[in-house]
Parts: C-alpha cells; sequence; structure tokens
C-alpha cells in the first residue's frame, strides 16, 4: 500500500494521473459526506431531537400518509413510533460519528455499515426517496472502496505496522 508522500507526490501523479484522480475524488468524496453526515446530526440536536418528540411527530405525520396494512406502515406502528424517542438518540449520534469518521478517515468501513443500517430503516419506514438515492448508495462505495487508507488516519496506522513488520525482519536478520 502506497503511503501518502508517494500518493502526493508530482512524480506517482505524472506516473498514472488518472489512478490518483480517482483516489483524490473519493477522498474529497469521503470528506464531503463525512461533513454532511455531522452536520445532519448536529442540525438534528439543534431541532431538538434529543429532548422533543420531533422524531415520533415524524413518524406518526408519515404513518398517516401511508396505504393502511402496507409493510412500512406496521413497521411505524410496530417498531419505530413505539420506542422513536431511542431511535432519535441512534439516528442522531450515529450521524455524527458515522461522519467524524470518515472526515477522519478512520473506521471508515464500520460508518458505512453504521450509516447504511440507518438508511435501511429509513427506507423500511417509508422514507425512500429515488431523488436520494445516491446519497443511499454512498455508504457502499466507502465500504468497499476505503479511501482512509489513502488520506486518513488508516493510512497512518497502515504505514506504521508497514514500518514495525519491516523493522521487524530486519531485527530477524
Amino acid at each position: 500500500m502506497e503511503g501518502a508522500r508517494t500518493f502526493w507526490s508530482f512524480k506517482s501523479f505524472s506516473d498514472a494521473p488518472f489512478r490518483h484522480t480517482a483516489k483524490a475524488f473519493l477522498v474529497v468524496l469521503r470528506i464531503g459526506y463525512g461533513l454532511f453526515l455531522f452536520s445532519s446530526g448536529f442540525l438534528k440536536i439543534i431541532d431538538g431531537w434529543l429532548n422533543t418528540s420531533a422524531l415520533q411527530d415524524e413518524f406518526e405525520r408519515r404513518f398517516i400518509n401511508l396505504p393502511p396494512g402496507s409493510f412500512q406502515s406496521l413497521y411505524l406502528e410496530w417498531l419505530a413510533i413505539p420506542i422513536a424517542f431511542a431511535i432519535a438518540w441512534m439516528i442522531v449520534w450515529g450521524q455524527i460519528a458515522s461522519g467524524i469518521a470518515l472526515v477522519m478517515g478512520k473506521f471508515e468501513r464500520s460508518a458505512a455499515v453504521l450509516t447504511l443500517f440507518f438508511y435501511a430503516n429509513f427506507a423500511l419506514g417509508g422514507y425512500l426517496f429515488w431523488q436520494a438515492l445516491p446519497t443511499y448508495l454512498l455508504p457502499i462505495v466507502f465500504f468497499i472502496l476505503p479511501s482512509g487508507r489513502i488520506w486518513g488516519v488508516d493510512n497512518i496506522n497502515l504505514r506504521k505496522t508497514e514500518i514495525a513488520k519491516i523493522q521487524g525482519d530486519k531485527n530477524e536478520e
């Protein structure tokens, strides 16, 4: 795995410009998406999700608009509405934690799985909109292509592991 110095050097870029441009785009996308998640969670705190029934009210508004007996209405009625306060806490702190992890490039796959879990539950509750589909698919990209290993805390940890391995090999000789 190449380190940050190799990745950002001009010689490395001139050898494979498309590959490095794609990697840089992935890093920028990861950081931007992390900021989006963090700000979404932070705005939910400002909107009072942690100390009011804001999410429960939203669930009830959505429940009224769903066809009776549909999976989404049963999901809201039997699961989401009764524990809306706990779900609000999980959503807010999960978005903030995922956002921080993505911005830092640490625990990127775990953050992607957590975000996918939230989005799957949003879809089960009838909140799947085609306009938001790219937002729902980005965590899959970050799970498959962890850019934290390119530029992030995961890269620093990876380099330390490689250095320790090299030093261990030299000590064995």
